[in-house]
């Protein structure tokens, strides 16, 4: 699909996913928050600082790409220093390296930001894997490493000689046709993977049962809050459903200004779920 109808697809599948995907990663985090930071608060709260201040940066206020791309890796760095991670020493040169990158070419370096972040959902998804379906992880593995580089050959290869129009997404950029098509095709496997996948094999309940998160349900959690904001953002996904049959180009620029929170998100997470 993503080969022969790339544009289609994109605009049905955030249609469809862009906002059921981002409340479904609201309700996995959610129910891996801890109750008590205890030792952890200097972590979080250097977590939710880096996610509110790039967010803005990158959207709201303008800022170098080049600078927001450094303190990006730099706020990473320090996340991983602090959970005291064993990748910190191989994620040094990597962060530097990617500052350098960032420098040099700062236009491919928001590209390589496009097409890396869909991949995020897999590494969550191995991580769940690893976690909760441990006969599946060789399968899984095997598929990442086989299939996913195959399929995107077929559809970089199929697009070659086609048109399309510009992409929209949180990285505004001019794309030419084949990236436009494995965008669409990453970015399917990211949705599919949040709305599908990991609620499947992530959650001890369903999605809608806010009383197993351990938030709502622990006496010193916070109920009232986790349940109101999920409930908000339930209401959310219906809005912006609304919004994209109404004017699905304005709805989708809003979106997307906005989507650049969700992504910075996913980052202390991965870090802190090792």
């Amino acid at each position: 699909m993503a080969a022969w109808f790339p544009v289609q697809l994109s605009l049905a599948a955030v249609f469809l996913f862009a906002g059921p995907h981002n409340w479904m990663e609201a309700r996995y985090f959610a129910a891996r928050m801890p109750v008590r930071w205890g030792a952890q608060r200097p972590f979080f709260v250097v977590a939710i600082t880096g996610i509110a201040a790039l967010s803005l940066t990158f959207s709201s206020i303008p800022l170098h790409r080049s600078v927001w791309h450094s303190a990006t890796a730099l706020w990473v760095l320090i996340l991983l220093r602090m959970s005291r991670s064993e990748v910190f020493s191989i994620a040094l040169p990597i962060a530097f390296g990617w500052m350098a990158f960032a420098w040099a070419v700062p236009g491919v370096a928001d590209l390589a930001l496009l097409f890396l972040h869909p991949l995020t959902a897999l590494w969550f998804v191995h991580r769940q894997i690893g976690r909760t379906r441990p006969e599946w992880l060789a399968g899984f593995r095997m598929l990442a490493v086989a299939l996913l580089p195959l399929a995107s050959l077929v559809v970089w290869s199929h697009r070659a000689s086609f048109a399309v129009p510009t992409l929209a997404s949180f990285v505004q950029l001019l794309l030419p046709p084949t990236l436009v098509a494995l965008h669409a095709f990453l970015e399917l496997l990211h949705y599919g993977a949040w709305v599908f996948l990991l609620p499947l094999i992530g959650l001890a309940s369903a999605p809608w049962d806010f009383g197993a998160i351990p938030l709502v349900r622990h006496r010193a959690g916070w109920p009232r809050l986790v349940k109101a904001a999920l409930l908000a953002g339930a209401a959310a996904v219906t809005l912006l459903w609304v919004g994209f049959f109404l004017d699905y180009r304005t709805t989708r620029e809003v979106y997307f200004t906005l989507a650049i929170v969700h992504v910075m998100a996913e980052v202390p997470f991965l870090v802190w779920l090792r």
